[in-house]
């Protein structure tokens, strides 16, 4: 599974350089001893009852924490109809690449305005495990040389 973190394009001479970053994981298996201990801290630090371990709230949230990091995975994107390797997964999980756009390409994408972005889609192998119904998606927003942005890291 891939994660996308949200990231920008700025200008530079001739068009634009974009970043695409995020991270390769995969989900704990139900009964791996790092799960079973990991919910067993959640139940004791939120005094959880049975039932609310079960519930479908509770896994979904939990299951954005209880993954393992895969390292070694290169990552490939779609972008406006163009493949561009996104990087190699770290010790981490991690990945980040820089590429060049033309002004044209990115006008033809993301036309002027307050909100612009640059949607794109994982490219994925026929042996990818854990493949999803559709392809983990991120977009790379388009900031302006002048202007004013608000970039917020509130988790």
């Amino acid at each position: 599974m891939i994660v996308f973190f949200p990231t920008y394009a700025r200008r530079v001479p001739g068009g634009w350089c974009a970043s695409v970053a995020g991270m390769v994981v995969r989900p704990l298996p139900e009964r791996s001893r790092r799960r079973v201990l990991a919910v067993a801290v959640l139940r004791r630090l939120l005094e959880l009852e049975d039932a609310q371990l079960a519930s479908d709230v509770f896994r979904r949230r939990a299951e954005s924490f209880l993954f393992q990091r895969v390292a070694g995975r290169r990552v490939t994107i779609e972008l406006g109809g163009r493949r561009f390797a996104a990087g190699q997964s770290d010790r981490s999980g991690h990945f980040h690449a820089e590429f060049d756009l033309e002004e044209s390409f990115v006008a033809g994408l993301a036309p002027s305005g307050s909100d612009r972005r640059l949607a794109y889609a994982a490219v994925l192998d026929d042996g990818d495990e854990d493949t999803p119904t559709a392809p983990p998606a991120g977009a790379v927003h388009v900031v302006d040389a002048s202007g004013t942005s608000v970039i917020s890291d509130i988790d």
